[in-house]
């Protein structure tokens, strides 16, 4: 009995041995196997950089179809009820019919116009053909009251040469400015004269346009010469006289012999 019953003892630890050994074994595969899963979710979490891979490829895929998609939303407009579309019409036939009537302000009535451009005129002086110039115009609210202004534009024979840049100002407070870029490319040698044609709340205004190409101009500083009568026979006076070339282009001249005139003045 007592060999039995250390035959049992023993049985019994080996059993416990083996299901210990087991338990262990498996802790390590579940060790391992949860490791594997952790591999592969940060392998998926993020993007492989490199160039040319198939995931960064399906993430820039993603990325351009969402900004398409963001951006086609938000081109997208409402119609407008028929409540507002007639508040529009009101406003435009208000805008409409408030162009040019007299503006007052505390009890001022203001007459003349209302923007004033600096300076005064759009000048291209001795341009050249096939050459670009440029101009900027300051246009200033000098109205009692706020007031804006658009640009109706430059006479049709002038639009091929002459053209206009600007920013819609809105509503300018007086006093306040906005500035207008001309640009000129002359294409022929004549000189021009236009005006662009400006809309304000008070009214239209236009500034003027002046081009002029280059010339030849020579001035003297005197156009007579006078000795007096204070030289005599025999005696000799010297007078001097400037020839000066006020124009763009060059000048060649030549003197020729003074022939004398009798009179009492002595004048040549």
């Amino acid at each position: 009995d007592d060999d039995d019953d250390d035959e049992d003892e023993d049985e019994d630890d080996n059993n416990d041995g083996g299901k210990n050994g087991n338990s262990d074994d498996d802790k390590d595969d579940n060790l391992s196997t949860q490791r594997r899963k952790e591999k592969v979710n940060s392998n998926q979490r993020f993007d492989d950089p490199r160039p040319g891979s198939s995931r960064s490829s399906t993430a820039i895929s993603a990325a351009a179809n969402a900004n398409s998609s963001s951006s086609s939303s938000s081109l997208e407009q409402r119609l407008l009820t028929k409540h507002e579309k007639e508040l529009m019409d009101l406003a435009r036939k208000r805008h409409q019919h408030s162009v040019g009537a007299p503006k007052v302000e505390m009890g001022r009535l203001f007459d003349g116009n209302a923007f004033l451009s600096a300076p005064s005129q759009c000048q291209f002086t001795d341009f050249v053909v096939g050459k670009s110039y440029k101009q900027v115009v300051q246009i200033t609210n000098r109205s009692y009251q706020k007031n804006t202004f658009r640009i109706l534009g430059i006479p049709p024979e002038f639009q091929d040469i002459l053209e206009t840049t600007y920013k819609l100002p809105g509503y300018l407070a007086p006093g306040a400015s906005s500035k207008v870029l001309v640009t000129f490319r002359p294409k022929q040698d004549l000189d021009l004269d236009t005006t662009v044609e400006f809309l304000a709340d008070t009214g239209p205004f236009a500034v003027p346009i002046r081009c002029r190409k280059r010339v030849a101009a020579v001035q003297l500083t005197a156009d007579k010469i006078r000795f007096g009568s204070g030289v005599t026979l025999g005696d000799s006076a010297v007078q001097t006289v400037t020839l000066e070339s006020k124009g763009a282009l060059d000048v060649s001249f030549t003197l020729e012999p003074i022939i004398a005139q009798g009179g009492g003045g002595g004048g040549a």
